[in-house]
Formats: C-alpha cells, sequence, structure tokens
C-alpha cells in the first residue's frame, strides 16, 4: 500500500505534533520525516506504520482526555 507524505502530516497535525516529537516517539530522524512530507524520498512500509502506530496512540489519548473532561464536566447547570 502506498502511503502519502501528504497524509503523514495531516495524522501529525491532528495529534498536535512537530516533526522533532514525532521523531521521538517513532524513532525516525526527524529530517527523513520532513523530506517524506515534502515528497522528496519515499518512506519504507515499516517506517511509516512506526509513524502511523506513534500517532494513534497520541490520538487515542487525547480523546480518552477529551472524554474524561467532558464526563466530568456534563454537571447540571445549576450544579445539582
Amino acid at each position: 500500500m502506498e502511503h502519502t507524505g501528504k497524509e503523514l502530516k495531516r495524522l501529525r497535525e491532528v495529534a498536535g505534533l512537530s516533526q522533532y516529537e514525532l521523531s521521538n516517539l517513532c524513532g525516525i530522524p526527524r529530517n527523513r520525516l520532513s523530506l517524506f512530507e515534502c515528497r522528496y524520498c519515499e518512506m519504507r512500509e515499516e517506517e511509516y506504520e512506526k509513524a502511523e502506530r506513534a500517532l494513534q496512540r497520541v490520538i487515542a489519548e487525547k480523546h480518552r482526555t477529551c472524554e474524561a473532561i467532558l464526563s466530568r464536566d456534563s454537571v447540571s447547570p445549576c450544579g445539582q
């Protein structure tokens, strides 16, 4: 399956991560992520999967955090 730098960049931005932060999470050098996002190089399938798993973990954690905040704040308007 062919993955694109555009997809990876979109997922990274949804996760709220910089290339540097994603690099630290998945072990792929930041400059390689940058080159891939800018379409200057291809990423091997296993590299893309590592980056994708790291992004999925971050997005899932943010989702859990949002759910916890929403459920905690879903008190009646008068605090009853």
